[in-house]
C-alpha cells in the first residue's frame, strides 16, 4: 500500500483542577450563614411591621369607639331629656317608682 499517510493532531487542553474539597465546603457554609442572616434580618423587618400595623389598629379602634361614645352623648345632649340621660348614663339613677315618691304640700 502505497499511498499517504494521515496524520490527525490532537490538541490537549490543560484541565482545570476542582477546587479543594475544603475551600469548596468553606464557600458553601459563608454562603449559607450569609443567606441566614439575610432572611432573618427579613424575618425581624415583617414583624417588626407587623408590630406597628397591630399597635396603629389598636389605637383606631380606641378612637373608634370614644368617638361613637361621643356621638351618643352628643345626640343626648341635643335631646329635652338630657338630664336624665345624664342621670342614668353618668350617675347609675333611675326614675323613681309611685311607691318612692313623697309629696310634700
Amino acid at each position: 500500500m502505497t499511498g499517504k499517510t494521515a496524520y490527525i493532531t490532537v490538541k490537549r487542553t490543560k484541565t482545570e483542577r476542582l477546587p479543594l474539597p475544603g475551600k469548596g465546603a468553606l464557600f458553601v457554609c459563608l454562603g449559607v450563614i450569609i443567606l441566614f442572616l439575610i432572611c432573618s434580618s427579613f424575618r425581624n423587618a415583617c414583624e417588626l411591621t407587623r408590630d406597628d400595623f397591630i399597635e396603629k389598629l389598636e389605637n383606631n379602634k380606641k378612637i373608634t369607639e370614644t368617638n361613637k361614645a361621643l356621638k351618643v352623648e352628643l345626640l343626648a345632649i341635643t335631646q329635652k331629656n338630657y338630664v336624665a340621660f345624664a342621670a342614668e348614663e353618668r350617675l347609675g339613677l333611675k326614675k323613681p317608682t309611685e311607691e318612692e315618691v313623697v309629696i310634700l304640700k
